[in-house]
């Protein structure tokens, strides 16, 4: 690729708990700012053509959606709205 890099347009996480056996993601554009989203792992499959659990997702079956906590940056839990600049609460 004539020593280029590829930079993907998404980033994500995918969160899997065993005990209630459900499951979602963080998705964010790999931009600056904090513009994540919470997802279903079948929403997050959608969008990215990737099956983060592909033993637990078998043909047909969906996990249940888990709700995830607000993310965290730098030890510090956000106040952000989704439309306004980041606030740490400060």
């Amino acid at each position: 690729m004539n020593g280029r890099v590829l930079v993907p347009a998404l980033l994500f996480k995918a969160i899997y708990d065993p005990v209630t056996r459900k499951g979602a993601a963080y998705i964010a554009p790999n931009a600056p700012g904090f513009n994540d989203e919470t997802v279903s792992l079948a929403e997050l499959e959608r969008r990215t053509g990737i099956r983060a659990f592909p033993a637990l997702q078998k043909e047909g079956r969906t996990i249940p959606a888990l709700k995830l906590p607000e993310p965290i940056l730098h030890g510090r839990q956000l106040r952000a709205s989704r439309n306004g600049p980041l606030s740490d609460g400060r």
